[in-house]
């Protein structure tokens, strides 16, 4: 069997030469094998092996007992060990979490604390096939789509599973064989937790219909995370080619491209921006992800507030940003500095005529153009004479034929003469102070982003 695991471990390359391998260490029979067939194949490759083990102080003196057991066997075999104690309870009531969901939360965080102690880690927890079984029977319960009913993979995100092919009764049968004493949880055997039930009364109600139903399921399970596997890489795909980002770092969903992909495709690229977006999709459901996709069916100007961004549908673009309330500024433009205003650096010089060549720049004569120059944001009322246009307009009927979302005109810089909008830049200059044929000086505006 631990042959098995072993060739596991090297098909799908859970552990590399010299790598520190935190395991989740509990003292009980999963964890300890595990700690048995890292030790047997670090005899074959180097790497590190660290026991990390988080006490719930949910079970008293036996607890304490389970944790003393590790240390002895790390001292054993020579393993450095890291033991925590956290009152559960208490967080679980803070953070308003289940128990289980609180020692989930918290195990994992002390393992990754270990683990970023260096830069080559990985954990390894002893999740076996009953667990697989268990846990997409929990997904499925709570309505999980398709990546959910695949269950847990060998190596996801930086944490490794070795064993999810051995189910639990051969591991108790490799230990007892071996003489090898381990910590029993006195609280698997009560039915106060989802999983204790479905492990204890839903499963063996389901092997009634189907005595081979955990195999079954491991079948379902390795059919699900192929399939799976192909519509996260065709996703990642169009992902790059959907999601964008404009000059100004905004970014957007290209709806043209995202309405010709097929629905599942739809969806994951939701899935995938709301990940990006905010680390991971926890709390995002399918109400969520309708609504969102929604929204790109209805007119222009509609929004949605999720995932602690806004979504605004516009003409054929989907927007996600973060709402800012933007202060009014207003900055003074002096003749060779630097002017820095909301992610820009603006900067006006005197130079002869002949040297007009520099792109990102706008030219007016010295003759016309009167100090003090400054920027500033939008004001109501607002009116703008652009360049060969045959009048001035509204600053804001301006932004509207420029197709400039509203959520940007207040970032945008406007410079002023003589309380006119003589510039906006990146987007077009006025029709005042324009250069002359007799000017030897003209001033230049130069700008970039930062």
């Amino acid at each position: 069997m631990i042959e098995h695991i072993i060739k596991t471990i090297e098909k799908y390359k859970l552990i590399e030469r010299n790598q520190h391998i935190i395991v989740g260490f509990s003292g009980g029979a999963d964890s300890l094998f595990l700690v048995e067939v890292l030790l047997e194949y670090r005899k074959r490759v180097p790497f590190f092996i660290h026991c990390c083990h988080v006490n719930h102080l949910l079970r008293g003196i036996e607890a304490l007992h389970d944790e003393e057991f590790c240390r002895q066997f790390c001292l054993q075999y020579n393993l450095p060990f890291y033991a925590f104690r956290i009152d559960i309870q208490s967080y679980s009531r803070k953070d308003k979490l289940s128990l289980e969901e609180a020692g989930r939360k918290i195990r994992y965080d002390r393992f990754h604390r270990i683990a970023n102690k260096w830069a080559n880690s990985k954990i390894a927890v002893a999740h076996h096939a009953d667990d697989q079984v268990e846990t997409i029977l929990q997904n499925l319960i709570r309505g999980a789509a398709i990546t959910g009913l695949a269950g847990m993979e060998f190596e996801k995100a930086g944490i490794v599973r070795p064993l999810l092919e051995i189910y639990k009764e051969d591991i108790i049968k490799y230990l007892q064989e071996c003489d090898i004493s381990y910590c029993i949880d006195s609280t698997n055997e009560e039915n106060d937790y989802n999983r204790n039930r479905i492990r204890n009364l839903l499963i063996p109600s389901l092997e009634e219909y189907n005595p081979n139903f955990k195999a079954s399921i491991l079948r379902m399970s390795s059919s699900l995370h192929r399939d799976d596997d192909f519509l996260e890489q065709e996703s990642a795909f169009y992902f790059d080619k959907v999601v964008k980002k404009d000059e100004d770092s905004f970014c957007y969903l290209d709806l043209d491209l995202w309405k010709e992909l097929h629905p599942s495709l739809q969806y994951r690229i939701i899935i995938k921006l709301i990940e990006e977006l905010k680390g991971n999709r926890k709390n995002i459901g399918q109400e969520h992800l309708d609504r969102i996709t929604g929204l790109c069916s209805k007119e222009k100007g509609k929004k949605e507030y999720l995932a602690g961004y806004t979504w605004l549908k516009d003409q054929n673009r989907l927007w996600v940003y973060k709402e800012k309330k933007q202060d009014p500024i207003e900055i003074n433009l002096i003749l060779g500095k630097d002017c820095y205003i909301n992610g820009y650096i603006i900067r006006a010089d005197k130079i002869k005529v002949s040297d007009q060549k520099k792109r990102n720049a706008v030219y007016f004569s010295t003759d016309l153009l009167k100090c003090p120059l400054y920027l500033r944001n939008r004001k109501n009322g607002d009116r703008f004479f652009p360049f060969n246009a045959p009048g001035e307009k509204k600053l804001k009927d301006f932004f509207i034929d420029e197709k400039i979302p509203q959520f940007k005109r207040d970032r945008i810089p406007l410079l002023i003469s003589e309380e006119k909008i003589i510039w906006i830049p990146g987007i077009r200059r006025s029709n005042w102070h324009l250069v002359q044929i007799e000017d030897e000086e003209v001033v230049e505006i130069t700008w970039r982003k930062i």
